[in-house]
């Protein structure tokens, strides 16, 4: 192994663990924005997605099974939506000890949680400007952490994606944004998610389409 190689090897879980922190941050001052807010459910969200991939990563399948477990009616109310219960295949995964399915469960509950929250800030943006923003508050949250646990195959993209995450946000914060561009917005999101992650199942959340 080259200089380089080891020093890239030894730089990376200071990486990780930098970008933890200011996740950690983001999700304290985040839960403390919408602490009154009824728009989030308690039950999932970038804080847990976090534990989850952690409890992955560090190979505790039997933690990694109950807190899937306690996850089931969430999964069953994004199945309502999407005829996919994300959480269910992730807890299948985690009964057979397939770390490779186990990822893919994973991500897949992240990304239809986030174009659950697209939709829902699209449905709220007229009556609630400040809900449909933390809607997308938490969907950036939650792209913030399965970018972190989730090979990246396209930094560029990846970049990009985040973008307009923050793109979105500015928009609806500084109330530039109309229902039209919003749209454009989160659709431009989601494609970008297809490319990204081209083995997960994705639903524009504008239609009943699948992409």
């Amino acid at each position: 192994m080259n200089p380089t190689d080891m020093n890239q090897q030894k730089s990376r879980p200071t990486v990780i663990g930098s970008t933890l922190v200011l996740i950690a941050a983001s999700l304290v001052l985040m839960f403390a924005a919408v602490k009154n807010s009824h728009s989030l459910r308690p039950t999932a969200g970038p804080q847990l997605y976090l534990s989850l991939f952690q409890l992955h990563q560090n190979q505790d399948t039997r933690e990694l099974h109950n807190e899937l477990s306690a996850l089931q009616p969430y999964g069953a109310a994004l199945e309502q939506k999407f005829n996919f219960n994300p959480a269910r295949q992730a807890l299948a995964a985690v009964d057979k000890r397939d770390q490779a399915g186990i990822l893919i469960g994973l991500e897949q509950l992240v990304i239809l949680d986030i174009q659950d929250r697209l939709a829902m800030a699209e449905k709220k943006f007229h009556d609630s400007p400040e809900q449909a923003l933390d809607a997308l508050r938490t969907a950036r949250l939650n792209y913030q952490v399965l970018s972190l646990f989730s090979p990246q195959s396209d930094p560029d993209l990846n970049e990009a994606i985040k973008s307009t995450f923050l793109t979105t946000m500015i928009s609806v914060k500084s109330e530039t944004a109309t229902p039209a561009l919003l749209k454009t917005y989160t659709n431009e999101i989601q494609l970008k998610l297809r490319q990204m992650y081209p083995g997960v199942r994705l639903v524009m959340a504008t239609s009943d389409s699948r992409i």
